[in-house]
């Protein structure tokens, strides 16, 4: 059963193992300039977006196999061809692969293994020998096929394949400065003034490569930490700050 924790594998802890913080200050005459930054290194989270963004195929990875968890899909060549049931050798695999074919050249296949039931094993013992396991898209006709729709359903099951890298790079905060100059300042009735441009939010790198903040991966009231469930996008905020002292 997928409960037992016998099946169930480590995925990562969403903790990073360090955490650097980058502030830099620099000065050119009545200008100055202050950048915030932040590096984070390791750490995972899982991306329930990903999950929905797949299933509902608003991804490139729901139409065509990304060469790791599957193949075949929907691309400008198709997918792979339905084999002949007449040439599939197990019964309950030709079953199966007649049960999810549709029209056109887009079956598809998971990859991985799984227990050869000529065997006779059950699939409980984790211990058989080599000889007891196929490997799925090596032979066409021992190939459990589906449609793309059908493989990428799958990855309600299987957390790993939306579990990615938390490592970040981020500028925080800009600002860059003027300072009006005393004399100036003073005849106007004023002590000092400056005037700043200041963003916030500015960049971010993400070692996943996705277009979503690791920093934010809370699902819920918080509750759960290293989930990103449809989190709403960091904003960049830019604007000006005038400071006067009279």
């Amino acid at each position: 059963e997928n409960d037992d924790p016998a099946n169930r594998d480590y995925l990562g802890n969403y903790n990073p193992d360090f955490m650097l913080g980058l502030t830099t200050h620099l000065e050119y005459k009545a200008f100055s300039l202050d950048v915030v930054s932040t590096y984070r290194g390791g750490g995972v989270y899982v991306s329930q977006t990903a999950l929905i963004l797949r299933d509902d195929g608003h991804d490139p990875w729901s139409v065509s196999g990304d060469g790791f968890y599957w193949e075949g899909g929907r691309t400008h060549d198709g997918g792979f061809a339905w084999p002949d049931p007449n040439t599939v050798p197990n019964a309950v695999i030709s079953q199966y692969n007649q049960q999810h074919r549709s029209e056109g050249p887009n079956a598809s296949y998971w990859n991985g293994v799984y227990v050869d039931p000529n065997t006779g094993a059950d699939g409980q013992d984790r211990n058989l020998p080599d000889g007891s396991y196929i490997l799925n898209g090596e032979d066409s006709t021992t190939t459990w096929y589906a449609t793309d729709e059908q493989v990428v359903g799958n990855t309600w099951d299987f957390p790993q394949t939306r579990t990615f890298d938390a490592s970040f790079f981020k500028i925080r905060d800009i600002a860059l400065t003027y300072d009006v100059q005393k004399e100036f300042a003073n005849k106007i009735g004023m002590q000092n003034a400056s005037i700043a441009l200041i963003a916030r939010n500015v960049y971010l790198w993400t070692k996943s490569g996705r277009n979503e903040d690791p920093e934010t991966a809370f699902s819920g009231a918080g509750t759960s930490q290293g989930i990103s469930y449809v989190t709403l996008p960091s904003v960049r905020q830019v604007g000006l700050k005038l400071n006067m002292n009279f």
